[in-house]
């Protein structure tokens, strides 16, 4: 028996986005969705920002992303994967709510006093999210700041 090698290519990834030359918030895309039959290969992935690369799974429904993890979760359970925690479900989902929550409020706490001070000097919410996003600031889950990004944070309660 013989044992094949796969070579696997490495390929620099780009620094922008391939339609509005964005650096920040980019996203591997595959050409071909990988639940519909595509790839990893560098031939079928293309760098898009985040604006962009929303558009393009809403250009169509079949590559719409509920479609395609609908599709990709029908495949995993025909390969039979079990799909979710039927354990202790009730006690994972707390925990996690209890995570997210504890990022959250450190989250907000580091950027409000800088959020609050960018304000004071007449910024509105908009454009504090456009200077952030500039200078390459990344939310909490790794995306673009918006205006509602910057309200949440100024909204959020604070507990001492």
């Amino acid at each position: 028996m013989t044992a094949t090698i796969k070579r696997v290519r490495k390929v620099k990834r780009a620094s922008k986005c391939m339609l509005c030359d964005a650096t920040t918030g980019l996203h591997r895309h595959h050409v071909k969705p990988r639940s519909l039959g595509g790839t990893d290969d560098p031939d079928n992935l293309i760098t898009l920002c985040e604006r962009h690369h929303d558009v393009a799974h809403s250009l169509d429904d079949e590559f719409s992303r509920s479609n395609l993890t609908k599709i990709g979760l029908e495949k995993a359970k025909e390969r039979g994967v079990v799909i979710g925690n039927r354990v202790n479900l009730k006690e994972a989902g707390i925990k996690g709510g209890e995570t997210t929550k504890a990022k959250s409020d450190a989250f907000a706490q580091r950027f409000r006093p800088i959020i609050v001070r960018l304000q004071q000097t007449g910024m509105t919410q908009q454009e504090i999210a456009d200077q952030f996003n500039v200078m390459g600031v990344p939310t909490l889950l790794n995306g673009l700041w918006r205006q509602t990004t910057v309200s949440g944070v100024l909204n959020r309660p604070t507990y001492h």
